[in-house]
């Protein structure tokens, strides 16, 4: 939505400059239908950067002796000049890049000789196209940093909450073993008081039943302390 919007308003703003600009040269639609072209082009340039590029200097070059001469104070020939070779600086890899501003020189370099234009008007566009160039390597260099401390930041609070849910992990699985050891060990000592009690009662019922009450009290701490009361003990 906001590629459209912008596409919308430079396609409006060069348009006009074609339109009223006293530099062109050349039939009214051709000037108006390739500014329009190469405006549109706008909506793909961070797609392919370099095509883009290429693109834009292929369309410019019928009004290269008007509307977008080297010389030229016009909108649309700023639009040639900077969009083009800033996108292929600031979205490409560092091969593409380099290509986009050699093309770029060398379109100034080949317009220069066509027109036989002097050093004078093609080194300043060449200086300035390099500074032009070299800034958005910069920010591209910057955003590029940022975005990798971003995703090392991420990676980093990820990496700390999975130690945080291990070491909870941890803490819980040694309760459980801790807990289950007791239980075993309270359930040994009743095993073991069955079996003595199941001895006695043969002989004495009177010590057979303090020895269930007492195995009746070890489960219940075995179960833990809101067991409910029931059995002989309770009764």
């Amino acid at each position: 939505m906001r590629t459209a919007t912008l596409t919308g308003v430079v396609l409006a703003v060069l348009v006009a400059d074609a339109v009223v600009s006293g530099n062109r040269r050349g039939p009214l639609a051709l000037n108006v239908g390739l500014t329009a072209a190469m405006t549109l082009l706008l909506c793909w340039r961070r797609r392919a950067p370099l095509l883009f590029l290429v693109a834009v200097n292929l369309l410019a070059l019928p009004l290269s002796n008007g509307l977008t001469s080297i010389n030229a104070p016009t909108l649309v020939s700023t639009y040639v000049f900077v969009v083009p070779l800033w996108t292929v600086a600031a979205w490409s890899t560092a091969g593409t890049a380099i290509t986009g501003l050699a093309l770029t020189v060398g379109a100034f370099a080949g317009e220069g000789a066509y027109w036989h234009l002097g050093a004078a008007s093609v080194v300043p566009n060449v200086v300035a196209a390099t500074a032009l160039w070299v800034v958005a390597r910069v920010i591209r260099a910057q955003r590029t940093m940022v975005g990798d401390l971003e995703r090392t930041s991420a990676r980093l609070e990820a990496e700390q909450e999975a130690r945080e849910l291990l070491a909870l992990a941890g803490e819980r699985t040694h309760m459980v073993r801790d807990l289950d050891s007791s239980v075993a060990e309270q359930v040994s000592g009743m095993i073991v008081l069955a079996e003595a009690t199941d001895a006695m009662a043969c002989a004495d019922p009177a010590p057979a039943i303090s020895a269930i009450a007492r195995i009746e009290e070890s489960g219940r701490a075995a179960l833990g302390p809101d067991a409910p009361d029931t059995g002989p003990a309770a009764r």
